[in-house]
């Protein structure tokens, strides 16, 4: 096994070489490695610019960085535990601390805007040339212009805001993890299909309750498992203790998020307004099609009033169509009860069930399918990888 797994450049990555024993010491490497690299670019001299050697130098600085850090990014999202977490909150702010320091890095500013200012610039094709565009506006958006104090208390805002949203979501995976609903009784799980019913069973089994013999079954705040629930379930309290668990998440001790996202709006304020931007908005949508937050704003409104009477029109028929169905007076349906009525609508009204479909997009047709279509797209061939194995001898 590689000493370095995280730092390998295989075009298939080895995942079950990857754990948290490995994270400190390769991208500690990682970053050492980018801080020389991006050192080099900025001790240049004057006479020795060229693209090359700024631009697209600085392009390959970070990429062992990047390239490792986001196998760390995603296995953290897949495959959270207490080591993992701790050994990603250990490189963090270091990494976040980096990330900051290219664009605050004086020396290497004075080359890229040197190299901006030569006549070697007339010469760089369209793409070149948008590349430095881009890369003068990045330096000037991450705080390049701001005054050395400024540029710390930007240094300090960044690794708070890495910090704040890790732990964001964090407690959003904690909650959803933490909250299981088990059944007994098979008769509460009448309308779900077998394909659910059996999910569920193996969701309790993993858990250790029930066996095969005298199965129980467990819904988790998992989409694949709250949303079939929601849509088949005919039991509407239990229907309506799934989506209040859903709609808890977050919001609750120990994992309210409250706290943090007030923290958060607060730092991306400070942020935008150490950067000259009136709002957080304004300063992301600067250079974006919608240019402010008000007019992304205003786009919301106008969408909104667009759409929302045909809202109530459709509202208004589910609601008539479950009171000639129940043959009842319409009623207004409760927000755990939508995806169940939606559903059956569909089912009555179009002769539509999702789970007369699902013979056909079997993983290996939907594997086979996608294969032939990038295949037809871009004029290429997939073949599975050829593996060989040792044969034991005699």
């Amino acid at each position: 096994m590689s000493e370095n797994p995280f730092l390998k450049k295989d075009f298939y990555v080895d995942w079950s070489s990857l754990n948290h024993k490995n994270i400190v010491k390769d991208i500690s490497m990682a970053v050492d490695l980018a801080k020389a690299n991006v050192e080099r670019i900025a001790q240049q001299n004057s006479d020795t610019l060229s693209y090359a050697t700024t631009l697209g130098a600085l392009e390959h600085a970070t990429f062992d960085l990047e390239q490792s850090w986001s196998l760390v990014m995603h296995l953290n999202d897949v495959c959270n535990n207490d080591d993992f977490r701790k050994a990603f909150n250990q490189m963090l702010p270091i990494v976040s601390d980096f990330n900051s320091s290219i664009f605050l890095n004086n020396r290497l500013w004075d080359v890229i805007q040197t190299f901006a200012n030569t006549e070697q610039v007339k010469l760089l094709n369209d793409v070149q040339k948008r590349h430095l565009q881009e890369i003068l506006f990045q330096f000037t958006q991450n705080g390049a212009n701001l005054t050395s104090e400024k540029q710390q208390q930007l240094r300090q805002i960044n690794r708070d805001l890495a910090t704040h949203t890790t732990k964001y979501t964090e407690n959003l995976l904690d909650a959803t993890t933490a909250w299981s609903l088990l059944i007994d009784d098979e008769s509460k799980l009448a309308g779900l299909p077998a394909s659910a019913k059996k999910a569920a069973q193996q969701k309790a089994l993993e858990k250790g309750h029930g066996t095969k013999q005298q199965p129980k079954w467990m819904f988790t705040l998992q989409a694949t498992s709250y949303l079939t629930a929601l849509k088949f379930l005919r039991d509407p309290e239990l229907r309506k203790e799934i989506w209040s668990a859903v709609n808890k998440v977050g919001r609750q001790a120990p994992f309210d998020n409250l706290p943090i996202v007030k923290e958060i709006l607060s730092l991306r304020q400070r942020k935008a307004a150490l950067l000259g931007y009136e709002h957080f908005p304004d300063m992301v949508l600067h250079r974006r099609m919608a240019g402010s937050g008000k007019k992304a704003l205003g786009f919301i409104h106008d969408l909104h009033d667009k759409l929302h009477g045909f809202f109530l029109q459709e509202v208004d028929a589910l609601e008539r169509w479950r009171g000639n169905h129940l043959g009842i007076a319409p009623q207004k349906i409760e927000p755990w009860s939508w995806n169940f009525w939606s559903e059956k609508f569909r089912q009555q009204e179009f002769a539509f069930n999702e789970d007369d479909l699902r013979p056909y997009f079997s993983l290996d047709r939907v594997t086979t399918g996608v294969f032939s279509l990038a295949e037809q797209l871009f004029d290429i061939v997939i073949q599975a990888k050829q593996t060989t194995t040792d044969t034991p001898q005699s």
